[in-house]
């Protein structure tokens, strides 16, 4: 095994682990906790190497001044990234310091073994502990190669249900999120938005707010108004009093939520061809292309948002010349060099602290929020001021996944194998991630400002699975494949990753032609899949999920039905199987009876984590296939309400069963995006089967389920 990407990067011992006087490991990561476990898997991957209890590990919360770089906490990477690499430091700092205490104790090291961080002998009474031979010592020690990591067989703690180290202080209130951190000289901040991505201030009137109590300041700079007073109430009484004296101009955008799949086709795009998952930046001709075949489908999906139940939220102080920021980013370095350009200052500058905060799995308005702090603690040096969006400014300022439009078609062979297959997916980029660039910035107040910045250049994200063509090439065994991503242009809407970027719609698409297929061959959906797939792994997550759902396929359409989605994400990660039993009502009503997930993550750090992100997957991809849409006109976004963007509730989530296939000797695969694509195939395709109507356009309300039964 080679050392881990993020260890050659950092490759010394006290970059990732200190032992602390109070007997404590503290394990350094620069990956972020996002309700995810994460903290608890990398402090039981710590504890097992370095044969310790985990109650005496803590993982640290990221931060720029001693987290080592691991860039954005995405794409399901961190285990086998962060994971990886402390995995490795803590084997390598074992080997050393049984290495020292052979020294010490003046024995040989085949006899020492270590207990609890205590290194003890077989043959001798003599003991002395990781603390103590750590005194003295930096562990400025580099490591230059993979060392030798325990067999999975000798493990003691991972793969064992581990109780989740942070939810004793949620439960009891004592872990501090970020909307909820309080510093003595608190002073809090808001910010009066355009009404729209192209509105331009009028005229404004701040005089009446400026009368009003508790307000320390107030800043105009060209669209940008922010308010900072003594309390959260009177700063959002304050932007609503300048509001209501307020104009701007309304400018038209060119597209609403009923014409977008129309401007997906038509607007401006370019295409390139996907080969083995990696698209080539090279701009194709589509006519030397055939991408019709004898059964063609369309599917749709439109804008989404991250909708977090919890605004976005940051403090910032600013004092002497610094910036000091605590947020829940996904990336603190890369915002670190964003904010340097924004603000304009060196990056050495600004240290940033991550706090937990709600969970998005994606790029919400948490970095802009920390802009925005920055920028009104400039004008109360030496105080902390803390920006809380409110739900309106969340959802009308972060940035959505992008609507999609996927074309498949099909040819079948008489043995009722597919001979041709081509899939191509129209939509906008789908990452906007503050990052560095020289004059520009991803960051929402540096466009409003007087001196404004312009946005980055779109990433069309041309790398292995990345952006519109991630899973858009089928894992499927196709002797003829053409997979086409088409990147189109001219759409005004803020758009930004959302959990799985393009895999979520891809694999509906894909699962649900998969069905199509079975049906018009009078197959078996899932012996259908089985007949194109050689992979054992792949097949053995299918087959135990129709194991047990007591799958027993019908096409009696009586009202009740039951589906299947099957992925492996990204084609080299988990994979899942998801299988849906629901019923619907004579008005349309879809209701989900329940739900069989199983997955195979190669090696098993922690199975309830594991299963609670499954789990969670499915239900936040049940909310996106069911309800979830951003409706708009040409002038403003009018989801800017729960009742207008309406999530699942508790009520309507299924009785789900999880099963894990273990791989203990094979690598952990990335399992937080594996079943959000599989479960909207397994929906869709369950409809199918209980009345019928393949539903084809996301989400799966009962206008959209009507409107597919009035074009059968």
């Amino acid at each position: 095994m080679k050392l881990a990407n993020s260890l050659q990067k950092h490759p010394y011992i006290n970059q990732w682990l200190k032992f602390n006087s109070d007997l404590k490991l503290e394990v350094k990561t620069g990956k972020v906790e996002l309700g995810q476990k994460l903290t608890t898997s990398l402090a039981m991957i710590a504890a097992e190497e370095l044969d310790l209890d985990i109650n005496q590990v803590i993982v640290n919360f990221a931060n720029t001044n001693e987290s080592p770089d691991e860039q954005f906490t995405v794409g399901s990477n961190s285990i086998e990234e962060s994971g990886l690499a402390i995995q490795q430091v803590s084997a390598f700092t074992r080997k050393y310091f049984l290495d020292l205490a052979s020294k010490r104790l003046n024995l040989n090291i085949e006899d020492l073994y270590v207990e609890n961080g205590v290194v003890m002998s077989f043959n001798s009474p003599s003991q002395i502990d990781y603390w103590n031979l750590s005194k003295g010592k930096s562990l400025y020690v580099k490591i230059d190669e993979a060392p030798e990591t325990k067999e999975p067989s000798n493990y003691k703690i991972v793969g064992k249900n581990s109780k989740d180290l942070l939810i004793k202080k949620i439960v009891e209130g004592q872990l501090i999120f970020v909307q909820d951190l309080d510093f003595k000289d608190m002073l809090y901040g808001a910010i009066l938005r355009p009404t729209g991505y192209k509105s331009q201030l009028s005229q404004t009137n701040i005089e009446k707010a400026k009368l009003l109590n508790g307000i320390v300041e107030l800043k105009i700079d060209g669209n940008f108004i922010g308010v900072v007073a003594e309390t959260e109430m009177q700063a959002f009484k304050a932007v609503e009093l300048i509001k209501a004296n307020s104009s701007w101009s309304r400018n038209k955008i060119n597209v609403n939520s009923k014409n977008i799949y129309t401007k997906l086709k038509n607007n401006k795009n370019q295409s390139y061809y996907v080969k083995d998952g990696s698209a080539i930046d090279k701009p194709i001709n589509l006519n030397d292309y055939n991408l019709k075949h004898n059964i063609q489908s369309t599917y749709l999906r439109p804008y989404q948002m991250h909708a977090s139940i919890g605004p976005s939220a940051a403090v910032a102080k600013y004092e002497k010349g610094k910036y000091f920021v605590w947020t829940n980013s996904q990336g603190i370095y890369p915002l670190k060099i964003a904010l340097s350009e924004a603000i304009r200052t060196s990056k050495n500058n600004i240290e940033i602290y991550h706090n937990p905060g709600p969970g998005s799995y994606g790029h919400n308005g948490a970095d802009d929020a920390a802009f925005d702090a920055c920028l009104l603690a400039r004008k109360v040096e030496g105080k902390h001021v803390k920006v809380q969006w409110q739900r309106e400014d969340e959802n009308l300022w972060e940035p959505y996944g992008p609507a999609m439009r996927m074309e498949l078609s099909a040819t079948l062979e008489n043995d009722g194998k597919i001979k041709e297959w081509s899939h191509q997916t129209y939509s906008d980029a789908h990452s906007a991630r503050p990052r560095f660039k020289k004059g520009h910035s991803n960051l929402l107040a540096s466009w409003h400002l007087k001196k404004s910045l312009p946005p980055l250049p779109k990433q069309k994200m041309f790398g292995f699975h990345g952006g519109v063509h991630r899973n858009a090439d089928p894992i499927y065994n196709i002797p003829n494949k053409t997979i086409i991503k088409t990147t189109v242009d001219d759409l005004p809407l803020r758009v930004s990753a959302l959990r799985t970027l393009g895999a979520y719609a891809n694999i509906f698409a894909i699962e649900s032609f998969m069905d199509e297929l079975a049906y018009s061959s009078n197959q078996d959906p899932i012996v259908f899949r089985l007949k194109h797939l050689n992979n054992k792994r792949a097949r053995s997550v299918i087959e135990k999920a129709a194991e047990i759902s007591n799958w027993n396929y019908k096409n009696d359409h009586n009202g009740s039905g039951q589906g299947i989605g099957f992925a492996q994400y990204k084609n080299i990660k988990c994979f899942a199987a998801v299988v849906v039993d629901l019923r619907i009502d004579d008005f349309g009503n879809v209701e989900l009876k329940k739900a069989v997930i199983v997955a195979d993550a190669g090696k098993i750090i922690d199975p309830k984590g594991l299963i609670s992100q499954l789990e969670g997957g499915f239900i936040q991809s049940a909310s996106w296939t069911m309800l979830e849409e951003v409706n708009f006109d040409e002038y403003e976004n009018y989801s800017t309400d729960w009742g207008k963007y309406p999530i699942l509730s508790f009520k309507d989530i299924p009785e789900i069963e999880t099963v894990l296939i273990d791989k203990p000797f094979a690598p952990s695969l990335g399992s937080g995006e594996a079943t959000q694509g599989p479960t909207a195939g397994a929906i869709g395709n369950a409809i199918f089967n209980a009345i019928g109507v393949r539903a084809k356009k996301i989400p799966f309300t009962i206008e959209n389920i009507r409107e597919a039964a009035a074009n059968i």
